[in-house]
């Protein structure tokens, strides 16, 4: 069975100090421990989440008095999907309040072999109107649908963030089982 977690997605990025230093916090200002999928550096942040939610983009499109809920998962079976996301926060800006960050995108099957290895594209560019603590999705999202043909086993999926503003680079990762 899959392991499916409830998620509250109400992260709100709180500054630890005047020199730019930050991290992924709760809602209530608990700090979230470093993992593969969650990472910050230089005040930049990179999550990667995996959700089952066929209906995600609804759910993170809610109005912000409301917080998007997700489920995450790392199992999928036949003709189950899993929807792999890119989120950042605090990217640096230019003179004119251009982000741009770029992203390596890979899954590699069980066997090794990759069925996306995707360099350098652009995933986040964009002139902000908003806060840049806000969280952002990027363009770098996937779809994996669980199909027969499909290699059963371990996935890994890499993302790594490059804010070519700020000059860091984060990799986030994780990995599902295809059963």
């Amino acid at each position: 069975m899959t392991k499916i977690l409830a998620v509250l997605f109400s992260i709100t990025l709180l500054f630890l100090s005047s020199h730019a230093s930050a991290q992924w916090r709760t809602k209530s200002g608990e700090a979230i421990p470093e993992s593969n999928h969650v990472k910050s550096a230089n005040g930049f942040n990179a999550m990667l989440l995996m959700t089952p939610d066929p209906n995600w983009m609804d759910e993170w499109n809610t109005p912000s008095i409301y917080d998007p809920q997700f489920t995450t998962a790392s199992e999928v079976s036949l003709g189950g999907q899993l929807n792999i996301l890119a989120i950042l926060s605090n990217p640096g800006l230019d003179s004119e309040k251009l982000a741009n960050v770029s992203c390596d995108f890979s899954v590699q099957r069980p066997d090794g072999s990759y069925s996306i290895d995707q360099k350098d594209m652009e995933c986040f560019k964009t002139k902000l109107e908003g806060d840049p603590n806000n969280l952002y999705m990027t363009s770098a999202t996937l779809k994996f649908i669980s199909e027969e043909s499909d290699q059963k086993g371990t996935y890994k999926v890499s993302v790594n963030l490059h804010d070519k503003i700020r000059g860091v680079s984060l990799t986030v990762s994780d990995s599902f089982i295809n059963k």
